[in-house]
């Protein structure tokens, strides 16, 4: 089943799936840039090191990961989208 892909402004496409052992909030191809939405889930048990491991590989394989809490979506998405789409067009 493929991942719904959402199109922002600037032309850019995120899906959630990526070559690789893992699966990703978000993920522009032409940006090589990933996108992780992290809850408070994040900050428990092996979480940390987990992301840490994840966000290794990623890097190993040209991909840049931004992350943003999810706190700070819930009070404002609409310049949360926009930092992310600025952030995928300046790797371009």
């Amino acid at each position: 089943m493929e991942s719904p892909t959402r199109t922002f402004p600037a032309n850019q496409s995120f899906a959630a799936n990526i070559d690789g052992p893992y699966v990703l909030d978000f993920y522009c191809p032409k940006a090589h840039l990933a996108v992780e939405i992290d809850g408070i889930s994040h900050d428990m048990g092996n979480r940390p090191q987990h992301d840490e491991q994840r966000d290794a590989w990623l890097k190993k394989h040209g991909v840049t990961v931004m992350r943003i809490p999810a706190a700070e979506l819930s009070r404002n998405i609409d310049e949360a989208a926009d930092a992310i789409v600025r952030f995928a067009t300046e790797k371009l």
